[in-house]
């Protein structure tokens, strides 16, 4: 779900809007098809924040530059396009992975 922060770069392949409102949680149930042994209640000393909502006049304000600069949907959609394939080709991320194997496990 977070591949969005990985993918979208602001003003090169995609417009992120301001946060208008986070949303926090002070607890949470974990079920046993999460992971756990049993279906129990987490409850957070800190409110944590489960999700964010964006401000809806920036996302208007984008829209409407890619509505009215062809140019600019064309500039954005091959950028986004090079940054996934640079960085999330399957032969990329293989070697990617190489790497870090290597490193952590000290072969080569």
């Amino acid at each position: 779900a977070m591949a969005m922060l990985d993918t979208l770069v602001h003003n090169e392949t995609a417009f992120l809007a301001d946060v208008a409102t986070e949303v926090r949680i002070s607890e949470a149930m974990v079920e046993t098809g999460d992971g756990a042994d049993q279906s129990r209640r987490v409850v957070f000393a800190t409110p944590r924040v489960a999700d964010y909502r964006a401000n809806v006049h920036h996302i208007a304000d984008y829209l409407l530059q890619l509505m009215r600069d062809p140019d600019l949907r064309q500039r954005m959609g091959e950028a986004g396009r090079r940054r996934v394939v640079e960085l999330f080709d399957y032969r990329a991320v293989a070697k990617r992975f190489l790497q870090i194997l290597q490193e952590r496990l000290g072969v080569e």
